[in-house]
């Protein structure tokens, strides 16, 4: 199956790597200016709904429901930010990486988005980590995870060691 991205995350939003999970919605092959005018009715929209004009906004809904758009999507259009859109479409494993490294605001903001059986956990988990002090700061370095400790005395099956390997054990054949 083919990913294409969908759209961008905000910059310093932790969900940049979005656009690789998010498949466009299957649908039937769209003439060319079928698409480019429903893209223009869509900016139109987004234009009214920002300038927050109620004629202009009702023209613009009209002129995308003309252009093909339901009016499901018509409403849905410009209602959730695409970061928050594109974070709620993650595998669970994602959404739970993104809010654990997220400050309060981005947690508050992502949450109410996450799946469902992520939300509960994940506010608990929150309230545990304040109680327990604040959480360490993300940082761009991978998390490393401690090393278990090592027994007194080597199993019995890896005696001797073994040396490594050296370049001239490792041929071309």
């Amino acid at each position: 199956m083919f990913l294409a991205p969908i759209g961008y995350a905000a910059e310093g939003s932790k969900t940049g790597k979005c656009d690789r999970y998010v498949a466009p919605q299957s649908r039937t092959y769209q003439e060319g200016e079928v698409s480019h005018e429903k893209m223009r009715a869509r900016t139109r929209l987004l234009q009214a709904l920002h300038s927050k004009d109620p004629e202009a906004i009702k023209q613009a809904k009209a002129g995308a429901i003309k252009a093909g758009y339901s009016n499901a999507a018509v409403g849905a259009i410009g209602r959730t930010p695409s970061d928050v859109f594109l974070f709620s479409k993650l595998p669970e494993a994602d959404q739970q990486a993104i809010l654990r490294q997220a400050n309060k605001d981005e947690f508050e903001r992502y949450i109410g988005h996450a799946h469902m059986n992520l939300r509960k956990p994940m506010r608990d988990e929150r309230v545990g980590n304040q109680a327990a002090g604040p959480a360490p700061a993300p940082s761009s370095a991978p998390a490393t995870v401690a090393p278990a400790p090592r027994p007194a005395t080597p199993p019995p099956s890896s005696w001797p060691p073994v040396p490594p390997p050296t370049f001239n054990d490792l041929r071309m054949r």
